[in-house]
């Protein structure tokens, strides 16, 4: 296969073009000025979402719903809930259409989703009865203001844009609308073996015979399942928010077990807890929920600066 690959020249938060390697086997690179994490070089967006189709079609488990897995939605519309009850929602990544399944059967809400993946947007159409629309939020055009809820579930760090996609969301919010987002924790705290590795380098530079592993810091594109593209900290993410017109009103921690065994509830439990009252996030997930600025136009943004190259 000719794999297409582009790097980045910007920073997609604070458009910086000073950066410094944090992996080079899993080109993993950090903005200096903002401490944004990305990857570059990286595959373009047109191989990424082919590699979805395959991973849905041949990996075991991923064309399968699973009914363990309802306590992950079920915890996230309950957060959705504090903040609207109704109206119309579109789920950015919506995957299989799980999410948006859930928040049909309430009868409240008028459902929407935006897939890359062809396989899954067929996928929930057969099994749910809901159309997804196929390709990236910034290109499909919704209307401005159209609606009270957007969703990204584990879908930012996987997006080419981040910044572009959290602006479009702005524009097809209502004003006061909410933006509800869960990625993966790229602090100390939350990936708490970068830790273990400082302390095991300390140790190394010790006269010692035998040198302690470290873990791997970040696995490569397409290892072990992995497609993300930017590694978000609850600081980065709150800036890239407030940077493009939203006002964060919750940040909590994110359900993202597929099963519901007692030790994952009580690990749940436990984080979520001193979350609320540390506010300091010790999860391997951060979940924020985000209220649209009023009265505060976006303008529209090109996308980024990139070099192309093929393999």
């Amino acid at each position: 296969m000719n794999l297409k690959y582009e790097s980045v020249l910007r920073c997609d938060l604070c458009s910086s073009t000073r950066t410094r390697i944090v992996d080079e086997k899993a080109h993993v690179a950090e903005c200096v000025d903002c401490g944004l994490k990305f990857v570059n070089l990286r595959p373009c967006q047109v191989d990424i979402s082919e590699s979805y189709d395959w991973s849905y079609e041949n990996c075991p488990g991923w064309g399968e719903v699973r009914p363990e897995a309802r306590i992950r939605y079920e915890r996230r519309f309950d957060f959705v809930d504090r903040f609207v009850r109704s109206g119309n929602i579109l789920d950015v990544g919506a995957g299989r259409g799980e999410f948006l399944h859930y928040a049909k059967k309430t009868g409240r809400w008028q459902c929407f989703g935006i897939e890359t993946s062809r396989y899954a947007v067929d996928f929930a159409k057969k099994e749910f009865g809901i159309d997804l629309s196929l390709g990236q939020l910034e290109d499909l055009r919704y209307p401005d203001s159209h609606f009270d809820a957007v969703s990204l579930w584990h879908a930012l760090e996987h997006l080419p844009y981040p910044s572009m996609a959290i602006k479009e969301a702005n524009r097809i919010l209502k004003p006061g609308g909410y933006l509800f987002i869960a990625v993966p924790n790229d602090s100390w705290l939350g990936r708490r073996h970068f830790f273990k590795n400082a302390v095991k380098k300390a140790i190394n530079r010790l006269p010692l015979k035998r040198k302690l592993k470290l873990k791997k810091m970040y696995p490569e594109i397409e290892e072990e399942g992995n497609k993300h593209l930017f590694y978000f900290t609850p600081c980065t993410l709150t800036a890239l928010l407030k940077k493009n017109g939203f006002i964060v009103q919750k940040r909590s921690v994110d359900y993202e077990y597929e099963k519901s065994e007692p030790k994952l509830k009580r690990k749940y439990r436990t984080e979520l807890l001193f979350c609320r009252f540390t506010g300091i996030n010790i999860s391997n997930t951060v979940l924020v929920g985000a209220r649209k600025k009023e009265g505060v136009a976006l303008s529209t943004r090109t996308k980024p600066e990139k070099a192309w190259h093929k393999r």
